[in-house]
């Protein structure tokens, strides 16, 4: 990797997911990380909650690796990790939309792994646990935090889970396709 950019458009918006693909051209590698962290009981929960959880998280996904897996095949190389979440995995109270948009990303990442390997696209998503960084608990209270035990005995580092996507990115990574890397310190062991 020579460099790198960011950058950032509504991801519910064709247009603007079009544009900002544009902005990058070319995009060799793909990192979806867009998420929302609604807490909101499921019987108080609507039906636009509900969509705007897969808008966000899947579809999100969706318009982006739609928008860049052509020049990807065009050169016969590109990655792609989607971001998923460990509330998939072991779910998680008051947070089903969500939850169940993050369980469709991995999905997703394997039908894309299967199509799209023999073009030297990998696909993989890389699910991140309890991270030491600073966010809103997202409507939680107090006594809905609940401690769950991790067998490192801490939380992990930004840094931690950014190394497994950039390992997941390199030339020597070829043969990492259609996995999901769980990057949480053993709280939870598939």
């Amino acid at each position: 990797m020579d460099s790198a950019s960011l950058h950032m458009a509504d991801v519910t918006d064709e247009s603007a997911v079009a544009a900002m693909a544009e902005e990058a051209s070319p995009v060799d590698i793909l990192v979806n990380n867009a998420a929302i962290r609604r807490h909101v009981p499921f019987l108080q929960s609507t039906l636009a909650d509900w969509r705007e959880a897969q808008a966000v998280i899947l579809e999100g996904a969706y318009l982006l690796a739609r928008i860049v897996l052509p020049s990807m095949q065009a050169k016969g190389w590109g990655r792609i990790v989607n971001m998923g979440g460990v509330s998939a995995h072991m779910g998680m109270a008051e947070r089903t939309q969500v939850t169940a948009a993050k369980a469709g990303l991995v999905g997703f990442t394997k039908g894309l792994a299967k199509e799209f390997g023999l073009d030297g696209i990998t696909v993989n998503c890389v699910v991140p646990g309890l991270i030491d960084t600073i966010r809103d608990p997202g409507g939680l209270r107090p006594e809905q935090i609940v401690a769950v035990p991790i067998a490192v005995g801490r939380q992990g580092r930004p840094e931690e889970v950014a190394e497994t996507v950039v390992h997941l990115c390199q030339p020597t990574s070829a043969y990492i396709t259609g996995a999901t890397i769980h990057v949480n310190g053993g709280a939870y062991l598939p």
